[in-house]
């Protein structure tokens, strides 16, 4: 999988804000004043456009825990702006952290990642708006999606999950690409071992569900 920035797409511009203001006490530890709870300014543009290239330099210099942070705090922003929430560069982060989270072998965080994105990228390609080119490069991105996802269940043990994403990506694939393209013959690669997996899963338990019975 490639390094800085997964899908290389940028950041979208917008204003919103940031949460919380902090209560403090007086040094004497009486009752003090608790300050109002008040909105952070919003972070421009220009700071999400760096922070997201910040972000990339992290995860191409190998700084993981860094980029995961940055690209958390810019998907954290833009869902507290209901202009930027659901829109496709924010899925688009969500996706680019999935793939440091799943390099970091944070398995439950990148699954939490693609799964919204795979739910996201489905819906859009339901509605079918956009240009020819658009709906090709979103099919191709929720391709990406599925078989990332389907790597990170393979990890976690859903080799149920794991085999149907892997299947419906292969199907995809192999419709388009053909059967030796090398795409096609890593995909089929994974799902062999899913199999694999499965039948030794099948031979481990079959003898105790036979005297079970």
């Amino acid at each position: 999988e490639g390094k800085g920035g997964g899908e290389g797409e940028g950041e979208g511009e917008g204003e919103g804000g940031e949460g919380g203001g902090q209560a403090e006490r007086n040094d004497e530890g009486g009752e003090g004043e608790e300050e109002q709870d008040e909105e952070a300014p919003a972070m421009e543009p220009a700071m999400m456009a760096a922070k997201l290239s910040m972000a990339n330099g992290m995860w191409q210099e190998g700084d993981l825990v860094g980029a995961a942070a940055t690209y958390t705090e810019l998907v954290e922003e833009r869902e507290r702006r209901e202009e930027l929430a659901s829109h496709a560069d924010t899925y688009k982060l969500k996706f680019q952290l999935g793939m440091v989270l799943k390099l970091l072998m944070d398995t439950a965080g990148a699954r939490a990642q693609f799964e919204a994105v795979l739910v996201h990228r489905e819906a859009q390609l339901e509605a079918g708006e956009g240009s020819v080119a658009e709906l090709h490069n979103l099919k191709g991105a929720t391709l990406g999606t599925k078989y990332n996802l389907a790597v990170i269940l393979k990890a976690e043990g859903d080799l149920d999950g794991a085999k149907r994403l892997f299947e419906a990506v292969l199907e995809s694939k192999e419709a388009a690409l053909g059967g030796e393209h090398t795409e096609v013959v890593r995909i089929k690669g994974r799902l062999g071992i899913v199999l694999r997996d499965m039948a030794e899963a099948v031979r481990i338990c079959l003898p105790s569900l036979l005297t079970s019975t």
